[in-house]
């Protein structure tokens, strides 16, 4: 452990890490530290180590070991041999996460009268309990293990899965018994499956029952359930040697061992058992109990990978430094983990605390549900994190694990206890909730990208600290600045006494732990995307089996990547799976990316810098690093927002090379010199909030209520020109008044929308023009990446496709013309083939519009339709976009433009429906650059209208802006 001033840095979980002082509660959530979960009177906790041996009866007894406060109990014990002639069977039970609990599991059942087992799915605790109870001797003398289901269809399939395990006969030593239906033998059968109404009828004509029942899925509490486990209750105090185990994966422990609490027991001498056997095992009575036990079990899953995971041995330095700082920042090599592990890790202590307490990372201490929330800018990376989380844990997507990103929201707000959701939907949130009341806990994941909205919501979370923690993970952050910022050395005796140290804690945590060796070009290659295909050749010629990761800079590099490769006779006799990834591509061809490599073959990804962060695609051997990414430039003279290609940073370049090495040592082919990579490229890329358009964000913190923009505690300043510039357009908009406040209605409204400002006041403007049907279904096109179809070498066939539904106004006007026919077809798929229009794009759009629909109804906005009048449909436009408007040049010949504001040069995209129409005034939705600078979805205007909807913008004689 290392100190520096102000800040902890743990390379290494200390054997002796301190727990927080009892006598100073730290916080009312101070529910995890590790004096807590010691303090838990009975609460079995399970080290690997010690747990990974099987005790049976008549060899070695367990090894107990109590801490100092006799609450906690260890377990260790010698190998046995199971006598089991089904290799296959027993290789399967013992990959079961219950299998090392045995030895613990057999010792509760001895001493204690009523064990509660709360596992995971697919720990095997249905199937193997009976069995370790069999074993241990439960069965013998005549007597039997009696489990209940709740369903009759599980009573046979696991009865028959347990008799197959055992190599016996359903119905001998394994049966079971249905309403209507009895497989069991009265003198053979030992382990016994029964629904729980049978168990009630059973219990008609023996009241006392057998000697071990086991009640599973108790957390289905049906009436049958709820009815014997209060007998049984009953039943326990005239049978003193009844066991009774309850087995659940999502029961509410705490309040269970309440209802059975406060029983004496007659627990089994654990004295020489090597000299005697089961049956001959003397009985003592035992101290009095106050609970009965809870042990907790993982699930099946991928529980082997996760504790391959760096990050898992660090989990507990986790929850303490959550429990007691204010702040935690984790910074863990690319493959550590900490993207899926410490949501996780949180979890699982939340369900020991909720079992025991009530309380908890996602339980408060009045009982009201809390959640755990990863903010994560990647809207690509939420969906494939959320639904790896949740295969971990063994539930549904949309359940205890979900995920919210704009215009979707997969959660339940009864279940989810982690929520991944974009950093910009975590800041619309913030809007209705400013302290975000309903966590306990935000991670804000990847920080070192520094988004807009991230720079944003470090700033807003610092001020609400004291209502939460916080953790921020990254792989290349600089760590110190990023805690002198949350550091907060100005606060109360009382704060400091009973609240989280506002002092940052700083985790360091390793990577995999395979080397990674750099190669570079000799010479500056001026083809990137060829260079990458021929190494991607070399790569395969001359290496071992590996996948290979190659990083372009979008869609259009990546197109014309795999074109090279497929179109390459060599390769294609070579065995290359190519594939494409990139965040407009449909969720069926993601899944591919991370579906495992087909024997023989060579999987080679070919990807965005998506691939970069919080995505890990196991298998990669070797990355190529283009060097390039495309980012988003603002000038706030010129008004243009470009989204151009640029040289990546250090930092970038680092995270490139982290993705290859995860199974075995890995290699990086870099396509730039070792002399550039020393001494020109930045160490670290220029946060968004420095080069990015900043209306979206002023309005948002607008909305918040923060009132004086330039006096917010931000990570990285801001441009006061980009500043200045933002609050000039919402002015224009009619979103602030001169005061800089937002207007009433209208700034409300417009910051209610969840879309950026112009596509907000268009809607806005919708109203009055009795188009706001039209604009709903523009916006929703707008907010997604493209409606087209693109298949390469298909180019002749997209052009002739769009030309069908092309309109003279415009793109937007063809916009309306493809969703009308989409809605015709019946929401057809042939017909969205047909017509090369993206079918999972179009319902999208047809979703996104029905939640704006909502959205402008509860604003008060009438859905009207212009019944075909585009120029109305069109006013609304530049209503919205008179800033981006401009003119042709009337002495350029090539279809040149120049923007009114600063009469920057702009030209038609080849892929609008207008290029080489050029109408003499049009507005632009957005501008991209490559050789030129391009506007795209350009729609056709009259120069009037721009002095008719913003003549605080434009002067009526020149139409030029006005100054502001």
């Amino acid at each position: 452990m290392g100190l520096a001033s102000n800040y902890i840095y743990i390379d290494y979980i200390p054997i002796t890490l301190s727990p927080p002082n009892p006598s100073k509660r730290t916080s009312q959530r101070n529910l995890t530290s590790v004096n807590n979960i010691q303090r838990r009177k009975l609460l079995i906790r399970l080290k690997k180590k010690r747990m990974s041996r099987f005790w049976k009866p008549g060899t070695e007894k367990p090894q107990l070991v109590e801490d100092e406060e006799g609450g906690v109990l260890f377990f260790s014990a010698s190998p046995s041999s199971s006598g089991y002639g089904h290799a296959n069977l027993e290789k399967q039970r013992q990959r079961l996460p219950v299998y090392k609990y045995r030895t613990a599991i057999l010792y509760l059942v001895e001493t204690r009268a009523t064990t509660i087992v709360v596992g995971e799915t697919g720990s095997g605790k249905t199937t193997q309990i009976p069995q370790y109870l069999k074993e241990a001797g439960w069965a013998e003398g005549g007597r039997m293990i009696a489990c209940t289901q709740p369903r009759r269809l599980a009573v046979q399939t696991v009865a028959s899965r347990i008799s197959e395990e055992m190599g016996v006969k359903l119905g001998d030593e394994v049966g079971y018994t249905i309403r209507f239906e009895d497989v069991t033998n009265n003198e053979l059968t030992r382990i016994k499956f029964l629904t729980d109404g049978v168990l009630l009828r059973e219990m008609m004509d023996d009241p006392l029952l057998s000697n071990v029942i086991m009640v599973d899925e108790a957390h289905e509490r049906s009436l049958s359930t709820n009815i014997f486990l209060g007998l049984l209750k009953k039943i326990q105090r005239r049978r003193p040697e009844l066991c009774l185990v309850i087995s659940s994966a999502t029961i509410e422990a705490k309040s269970m061992a309440s209802f059975f609490n406060n029983r004496k027991k007659e627990c089994r001498d654990f004295g020489n058992l090597e000299q005697r056997n089961l049956s001959s095992w003397r009985m003592k009575k035992a101290a009095f109990c106050s609970s009965p036990p809870l042990l907790l079990l993982p699930g099946m899953g991928t529980r082997t990978s996760r504790q391959r995971l760096p990050l898992y041995k660090y989990r507990t330095a986790i929850l303490y430094l959550v429990e007691t700082r204010a702040t935690t920042i984790v910074i863990g090599e690319t493959g550590s983990g900490k993207t899926t592990q410490i949501p996780q890790v949180s979890t699982w202590i939340t369900f020991i605390e909720r079992s025991w307490m009530g309380r908890g990372w996602t339980n408060d201490s009045m009982y009201t549900t809390k959640a755990f929330g990863c903010a994560v800018s990647s809207l690509f990376g939420i969906q494939t994190v959320a639904s790896r989380v949740s295969e971990e844990m063994g539930v549904k997507l949309g359940d205890e694990v979900g995920y919210t990103i704009r215009f979707e929201d997969i959660t339940n707000n009864e279940l989810t206890r982690i929520k991944f959701l974009t950093d910009g939907v975590l800041l619309r949130e913030m809007m209705d909730d400013p302290l975000l009341s309903k966590y306990s806990v935000i991670m804000v994941d990847e920080a070192h990208e520094r988004s807009l909205s991230t720079d944003i919501l470090l700033g807003l979370l610092k001020k609400v600290l004291s209502c939460m923690c916080l953790v921020i993970s990254s792989a290349t952050i600089e760590a110190k600045s990023m805690a002198s910022f949350f550091n907060n050395r100005r606060q109360g005796r009382d704060e400091e006494e009973n609240g989280p140290s506002k002092e940052p804690a700083i985790l360091s945590v390793e990577g995999r732990g395979f080397n990674v060796e750099n190669f570079y070009v000799e010479e500056p290659v001026s083809d990137y995307i060829r260079a990458a295909v021929s190494t991607v050749l070399s790569i395969h010629d001359e290496e071992p089996m590996g996948d290979i990761l190659v990083l372009l800079t979008g869609q259009d590099d990546i197109d014309a990547a795999i074109q090279m490769l497929t179109e390459d006779s060599h390769s294609r006799k070579k065995g290359l799976l190519i594939l494409p990834l990139y965040s407009g591509l449909p969720r069926a061809d993601q899944d591919l990316v991370f579906s495992p490599t087909p024997r023989g073959k060579r999987k080679v990804v070919i990807s965005t810098n998506i691939a970069e962060t919080s995505l890990t695609l196991e298998g990669v051997v070797y990355v190529v690093d283009c060097g390039f990414s495309k980012q988003r430039f603002y000038n706030p003279v010129t008004d243009i927002e470009n989204l151009v290609v640029a040289p990546i940073s250090k930092a970038s370049a680092r995270q490139r090379a982290g993705r290859a090495g995860r199974v075995r040592p890995g290699k990086c082919y870099r396509l730039y010199t070792e002399e550039y990579f020393m001494n020109e490229m930045s160490p670290d890329g220029v946060p968004e909030m420095q080069r990015s358009n900043l209306v979206s964000c002023v309005i948002q913190l607008k909305a918040l209520g923060i009132d004086n923009i330039l006096g917010f505690d931000w990570p990285a300043s801001p441009s006061p020109e980009a500043l200045i510039r933002a609050l000039e357009v919402l002015y224009s908009l009619g979103v602030i008044n001169d005061d800089a406040k937002l207007t009433s209605p209208a700034g409300f409204q417009i910051a209610e929308i969840p879309l950026e400002p112009m596509v907000s006041k268009m809607i806005l403007a919708s109203n009055d023009y009795g188009c706001s049907e039209e604009i709903i279904t523009i916006a929703a096109v707008l907010s997604i990446q493209s409606i087209w179809f693109s298949v390469r070498g298909a180019q002749k066939e997209l052009d002739e496709a769009k030309l069908r539904f092309a309109a003279s106004e415009g793109d937007h006007v063809t916009f309306l013309n493809v969703y009308k026919g989409f809605i015709e077809s019946g929401k057809s798929s042939n017909w969205c083939h047909k017509n090369h229009v993206n079918y999972h794009a179009m319902k999208k759009v047809d979703e996104i519009r029905k939640q704006l629909r909502r959205i402008v109804q509860r604003l008060g906005i009438a859905l009207k339709s212009c019944e075909g009048d585009m120029q109305v449909v069109r006013k609304a436009i530049t209503a919205g976009f008179f800033a981006n408007a401009c003119r042709l040049d009337a002495f350029s010949h090539n279809g040149l433009y120049k923007t009114i504001r600063s009469s920057q040069e702009v030209y038609i995209h080849p892929s609008s429906v207008l290029f080489r129409v050029n109408p003499k005034w049009v507005i632009f939705h957005s501008i991209v650059s490559t050789d030129r600078q391009y506007m795209r979805n350009v729609i056709s205007i009259d120069p009037s209208w721009l002095t008719e909807v913003a003549p605080q913008f434009y002067q009526h004689q020149k139409i030029n802006p006005r100054p502001l």
